[in-house]
């Protein structure tokens, strides 16, 4: 237990065929996610192992049973071999994720895997369905498989009804669609991939509640993506619950509100927006009055955007312990995000008096207003900010997570930006 208990991280275990000889050769090293992380440049990294229980199953077995003896690997083993009967199907290790470590196989195996899953996903266990979404989208992060392996797997999705591997696929698209939003080509091509995976998920429900926790947590991210993505029934039901509630009365389904506040901002004009803001001042109940203002910086309009940024420094329309909720809002708003960065760098001093003594409020601020900034001349505006301003106060160690996050983000971009293009074509 002392390799699991006593060191920081966890494994992925790569398992490799060897076709010739029909087995398994299994080696472990050190998960990292940012492939620029130093520490691979150290004898620490050599030297983590781990003792990683194995399971795994095979397409004419299809035994997902997680509580089969597991074959053991051991620190400083170097590399275990597992013989098979039969070469010619896929294999899928640490049943129903039992294990903490993630998995990488060779290119054939995932190409078998895809196959399967685009013919029948469910002879596959749904956790080891969302283990493999989860794993190749992270190992494409980490630069050990090519994203488009992830891509590829996403294929079936569009037959997936369990929640579990779905959520975990979300991560991932959502992750691929923030980096390409900086081109609009690629964004419009990469959001009607995404729109035709989840598509067959939402007209199942469309806007009528699911009973399952789960599903009902799915629904409502799918249900928002559809409606954020521009798809004309979404959008068309969003306005019909607005228009009924404003001129009838008639509540809008609580766990819908957001999605239907952040739509009708998003497309409505200067009139319907303004009216909304109007809504909000005058609403008592502070979290719903939060939930209008924060709606409001989904709109598209350059102006009222900067205006509802402003507005965030007005405490008669917001609520200081707010304020930073509405800045995070308008940077994570693609035409917001370059004003947000000015915002806080004209207003750091004060930022910094109004919140430095608070312990998280300006380190959340900071990770999350730029934690989609995947270019260069981000990064060196984000270094030019820290010259610029040497007091960071409390979120000294937030600039530098932030840092390492823009720059992890343009790495992707550096590696992935082409080779996700050419597969979108």
């Amino acid at each position: 237990m002392d390799t699991w208990t006593l060191r920081k991280g966890y494994p992925v275990v790569t398992v490799e065929r060897n076709y010739s000889e029909n087995k398994l050769v299994l080696t472990q090293k050190w998960f990292l996610l940012n492939p620029e992380n130093g520490i691979q440049n150290t004898s620490e990294y050599k030297d983590y192992q781990w003792y990683v229980p194995f399971t795994f199953t095979t397409k004419s077995e299809k035994n997902f049973n997680f509580e089969n003896r597991p074959i053991w690997l051991k620190p400083n083993e170097g590399k275990n071999e597992i013989n098979l009967n039969n070469t010619d199907e896929w294999y899928i290790g640490n049943l129903q994720h039992a294990g903490f470590y993630r998995l990488n196989y060779d290119q054939e195996n995932w190409n078998r895997l895809i196959k399967q899953l685009e013919e029948d996903h469910s002879v596959i266990n749904p956790i080891n369905r969302a283990q493999i979404l989860d794993d190749t989208y992270n190992l494409g992060r980490a630069e050990l498989i090519d994203q488009t392996v992830f891509l590829n797997i996403t294929k079936y999705l569009k037959n997936e009804q369990d929640p579990l591997p779905f959520t975990a696929a979300l991560y991932g698209l959502n992750y691929i669609s923030t980096m390409l939003q900086s081109d609009f080509f690629i964004s419009s091509k990469f959001e009607n991939y995404y729109k035709s995976l989840i598509k067959p998920n939402y007209d199942k429900n469309e806007w009528n509640e699911t009973e399952d926790a789960n599903e009902l947590s799915l629904q409502l991210s799918i249900t928002n993506l559809m409606c954020k993505f521009g798809d004309n029934g979404c959008v068309d039901k969003a306005w019909e619950f607005f228009n009924d509630w404003k001129t009838n009365g008639k509540q809008i389904p609580s766990n819908f509100k957001t999605i239907v506040y952040q739509t009708i901002a998003k497309n409505a004009n200067d009139s319907t927006w303004i009216e909304m803001l109007e809504i909000a001042k005058n609403t008592s109940e502070n979290s719903e009055r939060l939930r209008i203002l924060r709606s409001l910086t989904h709109t598209q309009n350059y102006n009222l955007l900067k205006y509802i940024l402003s507005l965030s420094y007005d405490e008669s329309v917001v609520r200081r312990q707010d304020m930073t909720s509405i800045i995070i809002d308008v940077a994570n708003n693609p035409i917001g995000k370059r004003m947000a960065f000015d915002f806080i760098d004209e207003k750091w001093d004060d930022l910094l008096k109004k919140f430095g003594d608070i312990s998280f409020t300006l380190a959340n601020l900071v990770k999350n207003s730029f934690k989609n900034f995947n270019t260069e001349f981000e990064l060196n505006s984000l270094k030019n900010f820290q010259q610029k301003h040497p007091d960071l106060g409390i979120a000294v160690n937030a600039f530098k997570e932030s840092l390492e996050t823009v720059s992890s983000n343009k790495r992707w971009m550096d590696s992935y930006q082409k080779s996700i293009t050419n597969w979108l074509n």
